[in-house]
């Protein structure tokens, strides 16, 4: 069966930074088990902690809501709610980072005029070390996880990109853990 790649957004629970503290380590082991396994493409968090963003490969919806509960911070109330919404077309990272809770990235959201060119435009963002990875939604909407050091200028780079509305367009900070 082919695996499709899923974007989960999660919401955390409150005091969620410093609850975490205790089990970190061994979910970030988990994490990781996911990841040699190929099933855990990235994952990481906003700043304040109140989202948290998970990239993962899967058989299908149901699959992803099996890895879900079976994640330590779920079964243990810190992740309280999630969305997961399956890619169309998803353009996958050169490499893949070690963990670290340290680094930061931004993330863009926002409607694509045209697929193929928003995807040639993140192809090219990737090549110049722009862009870690991203995709695109049935829907028309794209993501993608970019190197800027703030959120204006991650806009900056997908609005001049081919292929995205560059006035809808959303960024927020993330700490790209894996």
């Amino acid at each position: 069966m082919a695996l499709t790649v899923f974007h989960v957004a999660v919401t955390t629970c409150e005091n969620y930074l410093e609850r975490r503290r205790p089990g970190r380590d061994a979910h970030h082991a988990q994490l990781l088990a996911w990841r040699a396994a190929g099933t855990l493409i990235a994952a990481g968090r906003a700043p304040d902690g109140t989202l948290v963003d998970l990239v993962w490969r899967a058989e299908d919806e149901d699959a992803v809501a099996r890895l879900m509960q079976a994640d330590r911070f779920v079964i243990e109330g810190l992740w309280a709610m999630y969305v997961g919404r399956p890619f169309a077309a998803f353009i996958e990272p050169l490499t893949l980072p070690r963990l670290d809770g340290n680094r930061l990235g931004v993330i863009v959201e926002g409607r694509t005029t045209d697929g193929a060119r928003a995807a040639e435009a993140l192809l090219a963002l990737r090549a110049d070390g722009r862009v870690a990875f991203g995709g695109f939604f049935a829907e028309g909407d794209g993501l993608a996880l970019t190197f800027a050091p703030e959120p204006h200028e991650a806009l900056r780079w997908l609005a001049s990109a081919d292929g995205w509305v560059a006035d809808g367009l959303r960024a927020r900070p993330f700490h790209y853990v894996l």
